[in-house]
């Protein structure tokens, strides 16, 4: 059942072109309302820590999560403003992030390494987790949670290659990783979109858009993969873009904002509504009814492989939550979020603060994020959710740019604030934002130093040594000391 609350969020973006300046604007496109395209409903936010690509996802209290610099903050949807979190300095400057509602941990995947960050945010502190090396190149890299499988998805760059980590087998030889091998559509020549990698229907498929040049062709489109089946199905082509917004409600999945891959200095028009259900991109976007639920997207019965099909119960409270984060440029978060019950922390994953210390998967360091006087006094912007702090934008990253109309912040003629739509869910009717858009700099997987195309993934090792040594599945998975 949905609740109040729903929306894509969008937190940062660029002002005149995708190389061009940064701003820090933050608002929420309401999708608890029906709306066309052409006039979606939104609501303004207090501004943000800044426009940086940056880890971000709803933690399990329904609070947003999002790093700038190294530096926590909590946007707290209950009372619209901004808080620190912790008084230490993140080792992380760029990633992607999902929560595990169950546990109420955060997952964190970089993209430069092999590691995979866990954020305990209740103990604030940070662990790290051991993943099959696949790249060295930042932004190649993004995580969702499946509550489907009870599992964090580790995409790659090459959309085909999926990773899956099951925090109840972190005891088995292969510490809860396994390899999910995919059919079914699969462009040879297609980059994953990280900032677009989310979870529909309960996590049985997961949506992202891909990239594809085919006979001197540069296109977008929307892949599906069914979880049960492990088979993509594509969407019809749709304008090129990148480093959008993305999320799913109901059965629609609704793009905002980004740029082209072929001209940084352009930006891709408005809102993209695809509806997954009929296999088309349509005009309006429906609400789900608060009594009911969504209707199934080709459903299978058939069970997954060498992974748990689990209950999506509605004792759980699911998340579903993108990220689109451009590269020193923008943060971009979208969540779609149900406030149900949450159960007790899960023995079986990380217990970076139990007696006996981290768990024998994580590595031994374990980051205290709550030390004092480890963040700077300016790393909040002042505004009315950060009264009496200093902004000096030279060392926070933070600046103050002209104001626009709301109708020039959506790109879109007539687009009104939703205060003006008969459902409204705010009260300020002269909402003015930043212009916002954004992309991500990307690298077709062909020319990524480390890409694996057109193989099967596990097929990619020369040996049983190589896998081992990397860090991958496989009964003698070892972890492997930094």
């Amino acid at each position: 059942m949905l609740k109040k609350g729903q929306g894509l969020y969008v937190i940062g973006g660029a002002k005149e072109a995708i190389t061009g300046t940064s701003i820090t604007q933050a608002f929420m496109i309401d999708l608890s309302v029906s709306w066309n395209a052409s006039d979606p409903v939104f609501k303004k936010l207090p501004e943000g820590p800044g426009p940086a690509f940056s880890p971000t996802t709803v933690l399990s209290d329904g609070d947003i999560f999002t790093l700038h610099i190294g530096i926590g903050y909590i946007y707290k949807v209950k009372s619209d403003s901004w808080t620190l979190f912790g008084n230490s300095k993140f080792p992380i400057q760029t990633g992607y992030a999902a929560t595990n509602p169950e546990s109420g941990l955060v997952y964190i995947a970089f993209g430069t390494n092999s590691t995979l960050h866990v954020l305990d945010p209740s103990s604030k502190t940070l662990s790290t987790l051991k993943v099959p090396r696949l790249t060295n190149v930042a932004d190649t890299q993004a995580v969702i949670w499946s509550a489907h499988l009870r599992s964090v998805i580790l995409s790659t760059a090459d959309p085909t290659i999926l990773y899956v980590f099951t925090p109840s087998k972190v005891s088995e030889p292969s510490h809860g990783w396994s390899l999910m091998n995919t059919t079914g559509y699969q462009p040879t020549r297609t980059f994953l979109l990280s900032a677009c990698f989310v979870p529909a229907y309960g996590g049985s498929k997961v949506i992202t858009i891909t990239v594809v040049n085919d006979s001197n062709r540069t296109t977008s489109m929307a892949q599906i993969l069914d979880i049960p089946t492990r088979k993509w199905t594509a969407s019809p082509t749709m304008a090129l873009r990148a480093g959008s917004a993305c999320g799913v409600s109901g059965d629609y999945f609704i793009v905002w904002g980004g740029g082209r891959v072929d001209d940084l200095e352009r930006f891709t028009d408005g809102i993209v509504v695809y509806n997954m259900k009929t296999n088309e991109f349509v005009s309006e976007y429906t609400a789900p009814s608060v009594s009911s639920t969504p209707t199934q997207y080709n459903p299978q019965t058939t069970a997954a492989p060498d992974l748990e099909d689990t209950d999506t119960s509605d004792r759980k409270r699911v998340i579903i939550i993108a990220i689109a984060a451009g590269v020193l440029l923008t943060v971009i978060l979208t969540a779609v979020f149900i406030y149900l019950k949450i159960t007790s922390r899960s023995k079986t994953e990380v217990q970076s603060t139990s007696s006996n210390g981290p768990s024998s998967d994580l590595q031994n360091t374990v980051v205290n994020l709550d030390v004092q006087g480890k963040v700077p006094t300016d790393a909040l912007p002042r505004n009315p959710a950060f009264p009496g702090l200093d902004s000096k934008g030279a060392s926070s990253g933070l600046r103050k740019e002209q104001k626009f109309t709301a109708s020039e912040i959506l790109g879109l003629a007539g687009a009104r604030p939703a205060s003006e739509h008969p459902h409204a869910i705010v009260e300020d009717p002269t909402a003015k934002r930043n212009a916002q858009e954004g992309a991500i700099e990307v690298l077709p997987i062909s020319q990524h130093p480390h890409a694996m195309v057109e193989q099967d993934p596990i097929t990619k090792y020369n040996d049983k040594a190589e896998l081992e040594s990397s860090g991958g599945v496989g009964d003698k998975a070892e972890l492997e000391d930094e």
